[in-house]
């Protein structure tokens, strides 16, 4: 069995499954996730946000997973033997992933399509979104598929606010979004459309004022970030 602890945002949460997957289909063995809302003490509450996809998986959901493994990693380390824990040390793609067997423990965030590449048209398939849209969204797809749209997306939240983040990550300046949008403007036949995302879309209104057609998506929020 290949189990992969699941915490951070939902982009974070896509790369954990997709790499514990790609490991489960090289092995041939189950997939588990561990989720704990928070991935370390007095850190910020997450929420679970893979639910809304077509994820193939055991689920153990609990603020300390590990003490909820249950008779499932009883009977895979009777096969296999124990566990290895494979902790990231850093950003990119581990060669020493490939050595890994089929009974691993993940914790990481592998943001890397390189965890996964080889079994991309399953992971896609995985990640098929089943929570229809409704219909504000709706009305927004139909136009984003018909014309030259672009997405623009603006991070600010803890990477202003917490000054850990702010010194780890930093954020973009109003120069950087404007030779970003100079930038694909320039490589497509058409003037694009922006849609504009942010965790705060307030913000991205009052600073961001591209030459170009311009929506603000404003109706969905991190309890919808699917």
């Amino acid at each position: 069995m290949i189990t992969t602890h699941i915490f951070g945002d939902l982009g974070n949460q896509l790369f954990q499954y997709c790499c514990g997957g790609a490991l489960s289909l090289r092995h041939n063995v189950k997939l588990q996730l561990l989720w704990s809302d928070r991935e370390k003490e007095n850190t910020t509450t997450r929420a679970f946000d893979l639910g809304h996809f077509n994820i193939r998986s055991e689920i153990i959901m609990s603020p300390k997973p590990l003490r909820l493994l249950g008779l499932r990693s009883v009977q895979s380390f009777l096969q296999y033997g124990p566990a290895r824990v494979f902790r990231e040390f850093a950003l990119g793609c581990d060669p020493r992933f490939a050595s890994l067997g089929p009974h691993a423990r993940l914790k990481g965030y592998w943001q890397s399509e390189n965890f996964f590449k080889a079994f991309e048209d399953m992971s896609r398939e995985d990640l098929n979104i089943l929570t229809l849209p409704w219909a504000q969204n709706q009305s927004l797809l139909d136009p984003i598929a018909s014309h030259n749209a672009v997405s623009l997306h603006v991070r600010r939240r803890d990477y202003v606010t917490n000054p850990l983040a702010n010194a780890h990550h930093g954020i973009c300046d109003l120069g950087y979004y404007k030779t970003a949008i100079e930038y694909i403007a320039g490589r497509t036949q058409e003037a694009p459309i922006l849609y504009i995302f942010s965790d705060d879309i307030a913000w991205a209104k009052q600073n961001l004022k591209p030459q170009y057609e311009t929506i603000f998506v404003d109706i969905n929020d991190e309890a919808t970030n699917y």
